[in-house]
């Protein structure tokens, strides 16, 4: 058990009727994030970031 006792789980069904309409939708979210669905937008977005993110802090090494 974690040290703060908190424990969660996850499912991985997906309840559907026989007319394949999904049954139950779980708990809306707080905040709706919009990646992409393609694999290699998602990827190179994730990239680019890094890259972005690495620039942004050698910049700032430089100027302390």
């Amino acid at each position: 058990m974690p040290p703060n006792g908190w424990v969660f789980s996850i499912s991985n069904e997906v309840c559907m009727d026989n007319l394949g309409k999904i049954e139950n939708v779980g708990v809306p979210v707080d905040y709706e994030l919009h990646y992409p669905w393609d694999k290699q937008l998602f990827f190179r977005g994730a990239v680019d970031d890094l890259a972005g993110d690495r620039e942004r802090i050698l910049a700032a090494i430089e100027r302390l």
